[in-house]
């Protein structure tokens, strides 16, 4: 006897409703999603690193990698150096914290459309916020309590990174458009005023191991190859002892471009260390690098090769 397949109408008209519900739930709950509370950002923003990570593990965020800041959101250096610890909930959400022993931490949320409107919401309930536009972001901020709340949101964004909450100390000024500005500034006869030329600002404060810019041989690296082989003396010690390979040196470049700090992090004897550092010292002095528009010093590592014909 041959069986039919059994279908009931009934079944699933249920089946396709109970499905339609839990899709309609599950979408609910997204967009309901757990947003943080004004007190729970202020909390982020001045507890130490440890207190942080143990409140977002309970949250449900994911620890996504640390590294240390070479340009600052929120001034031009305040937040160099620090470190960013950044955590991650969804491919729209992560959290980044600039943090460093004894200085008020940095939080920067980028979040869903959701959690944005309703945290904003509730920030404009309680005091009255600044709205401005600067390139494509409108920008709301808010100061309470010495702190200071940005409710950034991209025009031109796309929805990664287009809503961003930032939250750090009110003594800190924000970072304003680095754009360069058209001279408008004119004498009454209505000719253009002359622009004076401001010096650079040098920083020595520290010796940095990254830079916007990174320092140069004068002509850049195929001129440095140049000097390298005209004026390497291959010690007669190396040659008798067949030595040859690279000599790796550290080296700091100051903000006139001179050369100071030079060591031997890798060498192969024979007089060649020797030769590669006094290869070093007799170079011309290097172009600086710059940090945030600062001539800063920078630490480099440079190889020298020493080969056998």
């Amino acid at each position: 006897m041959r069986i039919q397949p059994h279908f009931s109408f009934n079944y699933f008209i249920s089946s396709l409703i109970i499905y339609a519900f839990g899709v309609f739930q599950i979408a609910k709950a997204q967009d309901n999603s757990e947003c943080f509370s004004e007190h729970q950002f202020f909390k982020m923003q001045k507890a130490p690193l440890s207190e942080v990570r143990v409140f977002l593990n309970n949250e449900g965020w994911e620890f996504d990698g640390t590294k240390t800041s070479t340009t600052s959101p929120v001034t031009d250096n305040y937040y160099l150096n620090f470190d960013i610890v950044k955590w991650k909930k969804s491919y729209a959400e992560s959290i980044f914290l600039y943090t460093k022993s004894g200085k008020p931490n940095l939080v920067i949320y980028q979040t869903n459309v959701t959690c944005f409107k309703k945290t904003l919401a509730a920030f404009s309930s309680k005091s009255k916020g600044n709205t401005q536009v600067k390139d494509n972001f409108l920008i709301t901020t808010f100061a309470v309590n010495g702190i200071t709340a940005e409710f950034r949101e991209n025009s031109g964004g796309n929805l990664d990174g287009k809503y961003a909450i930032r939250v750090y100390d009110s003594k800190i000024t924000p970072l304003e458009s680095t754009k360069s500005m058209v001279a408008e500034a004119k004498s009454k006869e209505g000719l253009e005023k002359p622009i004076q030329k401001q010096a650079p600002v040098i920083d020595n404060s520290q010796v940095y191991t990254f830079a916007d810019e990174m320092p140069e041989y004068p002509g850049g690296a195929t001129e440095m190859n140049k000097f390298i082989a005209k004026n390497t003396n291959y010690p007669q010690s190396a040659i008798d002892q067949e030595i040859q390979g690279r000599v790796y040196l550290s080296f700091v470049v100051r903000t006139d471009g001179s050369i100071t700090d030079t060591k031997v992090t890798r060498g192969i004897k024979g007089g060649c260390d020797e030769e590669a550092i006094r290869l070093l010292s007799t170079m011309p002095k290097w172009k600086p690098g710059k940090v945030n528009g600062r001539i800063v010093p920078v630490q480099m590592m440079l190889p020298i090769s020493f080969a056998l014909q």
